[in-house]
């Protein structure tokens, strides 16, 4: 049940995402060997699947965020901090934008194994 519902919603077969969690390859001098992982491993496997899945969603979600709070350049309506809602003065947002920037480049070397 669980290898379905999570396959319909990568868009592949069923059938190839039980086997990716199920069975383990090894290709020795041109020879193809499969063998049954053992629960504990499917498990490990299954787990690592969504840290990755997990992972690429949150840097989604941070790419698409990110641009629009920084078309505001640090104003945030509503918000307290200073004349006209401005947080901070200039020396703060610049040091905000540069823990945003590593941010950024954290979030864009995620990789799929």
């Amino acid at each position: 049940m669980f290898s379905l519902s999570v396959a319909t919603l990568l868009q592949i077969k069923a059938e190839s995402f039980t086997r990716v969690i199920t069975m383990s390859q090894v290709v020795t001098s041109g020879e193809v060997i499969a063998k049954q992982n053992t629960p504990e491993k499917a498990m490990d496997i299954r787990d690592a699947i969504a840290k990755v899945l997990y992972g690429r969603l949150f840097s989604w979600i941070v790419n698409r965020i990110n641009p629009a709070l920084n078309s505001h350049d640090g104003y945030v309506e509503g918000r307290e901090g200073g004349e006209g809602g401005r947080e901070g003065g200039r020396e703060e947002r610049r040091e905000r934008r540069g823990r945003e920037g590593g941010a950024k480049y954290r979030n864009s070397h995620v990789t799929i194994m």
